[in-house]
C-alpha cells in the first residue's frame, strides 16, 4: 500500500519493545499489534479510504540479530514515528533508541521532527526520564491509576473489548490518536 504522504514509503512507523507485546494465553496477538490493527482501521476512516495510512511494524527479531536493514530503511523513510512508550521495555531497549535516532536523522533532512512523533504512554513515566525529543510531549496516556500510590494499569490489557464498558477509555484514546495522526498526515500531504 502506498503512503498517503508523498515522498515517503510509510506514513507511520511503530517503535516498541517486544516485551510490551507479549501474547497472553488464549489470544492471537499482543497489546501492541492489537493497538496497531485498531489504529489502522481508524486511519482508513480518517483518511477516507481503505488502504490509506500505511503502517510499518517490525517482525519479531531476536536480540542477537544485527539491526536489520529493513528496519533502518523503513524508519528512515516514514512520515511519522509512533512510540509505544514504557519504562521497562521501550526506555531500556537499544533497538528502540536506534529506531528513534534514525527517524530523527531522516526527519532533519525532510523538514524536522516537530509534530511527527506520537508517544503512546503505557506507564506514568516522569518526563525527566525521557529522551530529550520526547520529554516535552504530552503524549497519549494509555494507562490508569486508581490512586496516587497505585501502579499504573495499561488500558485494554491484555486485549481490549469494545463491548466492555471498562475498555471505553482505551477506545476513546485510540480515536484521539487516529484523529490527530490523520490530521498530521493530511497536513503533511497538503504541503508536499
Amino acid at each position: 500500500m502506498p503512503a498517503f504522504v508523498s515522498g515517503f514509503e510509510w506514513d507511520v512507523f511503530i517503535s516498541y519493545s517486544h516485551a510490551d507485546d507479549v501474547v497472553m494465553a488464549g489470544l492471537d496477538s499482543g497489546w501492541v499489534h492489537t493497538f496497531t490493527n485498531n489504529l489502522q482501521r481508524l486511519l482508513y476512516q480518517r483518511l477516507g479510504k481503505t488502504g490509506r495510512g500505511s503502517i510499518w511494524i517490525d517482525p519479531r527479531l531476536s536480540g542477537n540479530e544485527p539491526f536489520d536493514e529493513k528496519i533502518g530503511a523503513a524508519v528512515s523513510n516514514t512520515a511519522t514515528l509512533l512510540v509505544i512508550l514504557s519504562q521497562e521495555g521501550y526506555l531500556k531497549s537499544g533497538w528502540c533508541r536506534r529506531e528513534r535516532e534514525l527517524f530523527l536523522q531522516a526527519a532533519r533532512r525532510s523538514g524536522g521532527h516537530k509534530g511527527r512523533i506520537f508517544a503512546i504512554r503505557l506507564n506514568d513515566i516522569n518526563h525527566r526520564d525521557l529522551p530529550p525529543e520526547l520529554e516535552r510531549q504530552l503524549g497519549y496516556d494509555f494507562f490508569k491509576k486508581d490512586g496516587e500510590q497505585s501502579e499504573a494499569r495499561i488500558l485494554g490489557f491484555p486485549f481490549p473489548n469494545p463491548r466492555d464498558p471498562a475498555d471505553r477509555a482505551y477506545f476513546l484514546r485510540l480515536d484521539d490518536v487516529a484523529r490527530e495522526l490523520g490530521d498530521r498526515l493530511k497536513d503533511m500531504a497538503s504541503t508536499r
